[in-house]
């Protein structure tokens, strides 16, 4: 898919863009092929979670517990039957220890977490965790979706 389409799909962001490039001087008939919609579907309208088997366990680890929080009650909304907890605490604990040991998926982000839960939870974990862009909802989001896709491709 042509970036333009990407940009084409989420208006508020082509918007952003469009009035910056509108900004730098780049002449209107330039930014006008953009204005129609996309002629090319969208590639899949099926949630990825959805594949997930209920029970499945992911442990958000963050410091930045209102992005967390917010991406647990979404991926909740998308599939009622994850089992989805998110460990603020900026020290190790016993229920941190076992939620690296136990989780199906594991974000860390590294972005807003102290070095004493990386390290403490580094050597617990039983699979690759999951390492978000940044901290906020839709970076944490777009690496748990990403993960669960490669996990469908790879079969593991």
């Amino acid at each position: 898919m042509a970036w333009s389409a990407k940009w084409r799909e989420a208006p508020s962001n082509w918007q952003v863009w469009r009035d910056f490039l509108r900004w730098l001087g780049i002449e209107e008939n330039a930014l006008r092929r953009f204005d129609t919609p996309a002629a090319t579907p969208r590639e899949s309208s099926v949630d990825i979670l959805a594949a997930l088997p209920d029970g499945f366990k992911i442990a958000i680890f963050s410091l930045h517990p209102l992005s967390a929080e917010r991406a647990a009650t979404l991926l909740k909304q998308r599939h009622a039957g994850l089992d989805v907890r998110v460990y603020a605490d900026s020290k190790m604990n016993d229920s941190m220890h076992a939620a690296a040991r136990h989780a199906d998926l594991v974000v860390v982000v590294t972005s807003c977490l102290s070095h004493t839960v990386f390290y403490g939870i580094k050597d617990k974990l039983q699979r690759d965790p999951v390492y978000p862009q940044s901290r906020g909802t839709t970076s944490i989001l777009r690496a748990i979706e990403n993960s669960v896709q490669t996990l469908e491709t790879t079969g593991g």
